[in-house]
This record gives structure tokens, C-alpha cells and sequence, in this order.
């Protein structure tokens, strides 16, 4: 599987793509009662269309009792890799990582290029429309009965009677459908926030590229 978010720049200012270049940073943090330093790096890889694909290696913060060198920890520090693709042109975002790294990545990047970057949400009905399959749906704040939320999953799960009762008395939060994607199936998820999850295995960055703009179409 394979987290992944998108991020527009919001406003009307031009994208400058002179500045995808490699570039570090540094913050200081308290982890488990100490001061650190945590780094963030990003390095220009090579053009992939209109796209340059760059790699992220930064320090990420994670929850974790342990004992280190005799000391007892809550924290721990880990280097971590993620790769990134920015459009020459736009400036949109495409990040593979957790959504919590990637909006952190999205500020760092942010920050670095003068910009603000946006999550870009989609059209799940559209979506749902413009896919091969709906293998699942999920819904919140369903009015049906004592039921608050729920979700069916199958094949096809829009043509039944059951999606329809749902998704006329709640709200639309997440699918699970399968796109084809320059021949191939891609199998994935995606929230109404724009959260996005490949269950494909995605062997060419290319794909991940043609996938975003026909979710963008």
C-alpha cells in the first residue's frame, strides 16, 4: 500500500520552478525532555514528464517507550525517506508519505518556495462515475434509524439498493474503487479530505502521475 496526498498552490501567484532545488533545513524540538535537532533535506532527482521527482530525507518524531543506554524514553527520533513529484508548470504537489508526514513536508516545502500549498479534495461521485469498479463506500452521520455511520463493501457496491439508501440520508466520506491507468488496474482509496491510499502495486512513477490528473479531470 501506498499513501499518497496532492497539494495545490493556493493564490494567484505564478510558480517559480527555478527553485526546485536541493535544500536543508533545520528546527529544534523537545523530544522526551531533551532539546534536539531535527533536519529536513530535499534532493533534485531526475524530470519524469512534467514532473521532477525529488527525494525527501528527514527526521520524523515518533511515540515509543523503550529504554535507551539506561534512560526510559516516550520519544524516539528516526530518519526517514519519502519521494515527492512537483509539476514544473503548477507547482502541484504530489507527496507519498503518511498524512501526517506529508503535511509536514507541504510546510517545509512551503516555506522553502515561498508559496501556499493547499490539500486538494476531490469529486468522489465523479470519481465513483469515472471508475471500473466500486469495491467500497463509506458514509458518516447516516440518518437511518439509531445507525450513525456505516459502510458496505463488495463489487459494484453503487448499484445497489443499499448504497442508495445511505447515500440519501448521509454523507459520502470515502470509496475504494479501481481506475485503469494506461492499461492497467489501479485499486485504491480516497476520502473526501483528499486522503489517497494505492492498493496497486505501482512499479513507475508515471503511473501515480496519470492517476492524479484523470482524479483532477
Amino acid at each position: 500500500m501506498q499513501s499518497v496526498s496532492v497539494y495545490g498552490v493556493n493564490g494567484s501567484l505564478a510558480f517559480d520552478n527555478s527553485k526546485i532545488d536541493d535544500f536543508t533545513k533545520k528546527e529544534e524540538k523537545v523530544v522526551s525532555g531533551h532539546t534536539e535537532e531535527l533536519s529536513f533535506q530535499l534532493f533534485k532527482n531526475e524530470m519524469i514528464g512534467t514532473y521532477t521527482r525529488c527525494r525527501i530525507v528527514m527526521d520524523e518524531v515518533f511515540s515509543l517507550r523503550a529504554r535507551v543506554f539506561g534512560q526510559d524514553t516516550t520519544e524516539v527520533i528516526v530518519n526517514v525517506e519519502y519521494d515527492i513529484l512537483i509539476a514544473n508548470e503548477t507547482g502541484k504537489l504530489i507527496i507519498l508519505a503518511n498524512k501526517k508526514s506529508c503535511d509536514k513536508i507541504s510546510e517545509y516545502i512551503s516555506e522553502e518556495f515561498g508559496v501556499n500549498y493547499q490539500k486538494i479534495a476531490y469529486n468522489l461521485p465523479r470519481i465513483i462515475e469515472d471508475s471500473t469498479d466500486v469495491k467500497k463506500a463509506q458514509f458518516r452521520k447516516v440518518r437511518i434509524e439509531t445507525i450513525h455511520g456505516s459502510s458496505i463493501s463488495g463489487t459494484r457496491v453503487t448499484d445497489t439498493n443499499v448504497f442508495k439508501d445511505f447515500d440519501g440520508a448521509g454523507e459520502l466520506s470515502n470509496i475504494a474503487v479501481v481506475y485503469s491507468v494506461n492499461g492497467e488496474e489501479v485499486s485504491f482509496s480516497i476520502s473526501d479530505i483528499g486522503s489517497i491510499v494505492i492498493f496497486s502495486t505501482i512499479t513507475e512513477m508515471q503511473i501515480i502521475i496519470d492517476l492524479i490528473y484523470l482524479l483532477s479531470d
